[in-house]
């Protein structure tokens, strides 16, 4: 594992766990708050720790984006959990599968001008991490937002 400086060791989380958002085989997604504001934190195993740092990496490069989520300083290690969060912007709202499933269950369907804007959205943000030779590997439409602006939340 590379020296990475920013990593904190800690057993006294800097932040309240709010609500469960989701999950999978690669770790867990809270709505925490820290700091006096409302953030994602994603909790990840440490079996599963160097794939976390790699995504952790790729974030910091992408910083900024548009169309991606805003990582938020501080990496923290807990012995205690043995786990590691990390954090970015939270965004309110259904993820894009949760909609698709919710307007297909009522009958109905996104407009094509709605398509075209979350294509394009997508598209750009892609663009922007290839650029800085960074792959997404878990594209689907669960890691995406369900606001106006749409943002891949994880690599």
């Amino acid at each position: 594992m590379q020296k990475r400086p920013w990593l904190v060791e800690s057993d006294k989380p800097t932040y309240q766990v709010l609500k469960w958002i989701g999950g999978g085989g690669f770790g867990q997604v809270f709505k925490v708050l820290r700091n006096g504001q409302t953030v994602a934190c994603k909790q990840v195993q440490l079996d599963n720790a160097e794939a976390a740092l790699d995504e952790y990496d790729h974030m910091r490069l992408l910083r900024g984006a548009p169309h991606i989520a805003t990582l938020h300083d501080g990496l923290e290690f807990s012995r205690k959990t043995n786990t590691l969060s990390f954090f970015m912007d939270y965004y309110r709202g259904k993820d894009l599968d949760r909609q698709v499933q919710m307007l297909k269950g009522a009958g109905g369907h996104f407009t094509e001008s709605q398509i075209i804007e979350i294509g394009y959205q997508i598209a750009v943000a892609l663009e922007f991490c290839h650029g800085m030779n960074v792959l997404h590997q878990d594209m689907k439409p669960m890691n995406g937002t369900g606001e106006a602006t749409r943002r891949p939340l994880s690599f």
